[in-house]
């Protein structure tokens, strides 16, 4: 009992952070563009294509031919105006131009980094990471992340280690993880 009340108070901290985050930010434009889909040719019908809510309307276009899919273990976060900044597939950390930022690499480690990331492209588990701005420093963004461990039958999810993992901006505007921390396990 008390093992699961500890697991349960450390919950409640990092949901009440994200929250009061996220609560902060609503004004802001960090949500303005969305990107999605598999990294194929975009003649073909596939690529990541770019969902835009600037400018007062709602657009669709083709954005980026690349490897890595954005699905849904993914995030993203824009900058105070709106633009595309980051982008995770839970297997790496991008920059808008889908380069891999400094220290971004192997984001996740563990079993079904090993396994996905690599062969697919992609992180298997669904919701399993988050973007968030500092309220204090715009150069400095968070990113909290888990890992996932499938079963078997391959039907389960079951999450061992939860992450926070800085990014920061530098004077030149390219990115670097800085540091990578394991907050639950």
């Amino acid at each position: 009992d008390n093992y699961f009340c500890n697991n349960m108070n450390k919950y409640f901290w990092l949901a009440a952070i994200a929250l009061l985050c996220a609560r902060q930010a609503n004004a802001q434009k960090y949500d303005y563009q969305w990107p999605f889909g598999d990294g194929h040719t975009i003649a073909n019908g596939f690529g990541i294509s770019l969902l835009d809510f600037n400018n007062d309307q709602v657009t669709v276009s083709p954005f980026a031919e690349t490897d890595p899919e954005m699905s849904n273990s993914g995030s993203f976060i824009c900058d105070e105006n709106g633009e595309l900044m980051l982008m995770t597939n839970n297997c790496e950390v991008y920059d808008r131009n889908f380069q891999v930022i400094s220290g971004g690499d192997s984001l996740t480690p563990g079993i079904t980094f090993n396994t996905f990331c690599a062969d697919f492209g992609d992180y298997p588990a669904d919701q399993s990471s988050l973007f968030l701005p500092a309220m204090d420093n715009d150069s400095v963004t968070y990113l909290l992340h888990k890992d996932s461990e499938l079963s078997d039958a391959l039907q389960d999810v079951v999450s061992q280690h939860f992450y926070l993992s800085i990014i920061v901006r530098k004077p030149n505007g390219t990115f670097y993880l800085k540091e990578r921390k394991l907050l639950l396990s």
